[in-house]
């Protein structure tokens, strides 16, 4: 039923007004939320991502040692690289589909 035919239905101008400000409220509420999040997100990911990165770099240059050495490991992870991205594009062309859940 619209308005036009049910007067029961019609709101008036002020009312209207006030549910559009009323709406206008929360949306600007919803987005300083998400801004507060990804803000909290960003700190985090900083603060917690760079010593993680700092003892990576340690462990690998702990590990690795000699020339040698590092050769077979940067071979050995280029070699993985290589062989799980053509899985990937292999299954992507043949239009692999999962399995529904």
């Amino acid at each position: 039923m619209t308005a036009e035919k049910n007067p029961d239905l019609q709101i008036s101008d002020e009312k209207r007004l006030e549910l559009l400000f009323d709406e206008w409220k929360v949306v600007i509420e919803t987005q300083m939320h998400f801004n507060d999040m990804i803000m909290r997100v960003r700190a985090t990911g900083v603060t917690l991502g760079e010593p993680k990165v700092l003892g990576m770099t340690t462990l690998i240059r702990d590990s690795v040692g000699k020339p040698g050495r590092a050769k077979r490991y940067l071979w050995f992870f280029y070699g993985l690289v290589f062989f799980v991205g053509a899985i990937f594009l292999v299954s992507i062309l043949l239009g692999f589909v999962p399995p529904p859940s």
